[in-house]
């Protein structure tokens, strides 16, 4: 993750150089775009566009802390209190088809919360 002067800083510089590692190699090619209003407790999916093969997602509340909670397989429930924490900024990638279809996440507060996708091919 970089700061607003593009300066990769933290434990996170790992988590950043590995990304813009998997789009060189991959060619990815952004193609599409979804925003998701969260819910308190509802769970929501990704609507896959056809091709999609990546992405990259964003959270943004008005909230702080923890506000969602999000899985990629349906093996597990999630709900306010299971599921891997996200709080406002966080940021992540999803790869694979199948781990974009298995997507789902739940908003864990009533901020108004949303989920920006970035769909590449």
């Amino acid at each position: 993750m970089a700061d607003s002067t593009g300066t990769i800083f933290g434990n996170q510089s790992k988590s950043y150089l590995e990304g813009l590692l998997r789009k060189a190699i991959n060619d990815y090619v952004a193609f599409s775009y979804e925003k998701i209003k969260l819910s308190n407790g509802g769970i929501s999916y990704l609507t896959i566009p056809d091709g999609a093969k990546y992405a990259e997602l964003i959270i943004e509340s008005d909230g702080s802390g923890d506000v969602a909670r999000y899985l990629n397989t349906f093996q597990s429930t999630i709900d306010l209190t299971h599921g891997i924490p996200l709080s406002n900024g966080s940021t992540f990638d999803i790869s694979m088809t199948e781990n974009l279809t298995n997507f789902q996440i739940v908003g864990i507060t009533g901020d108004l919360t949303y989920l920006h996708v970035q769909y590449y091919k």
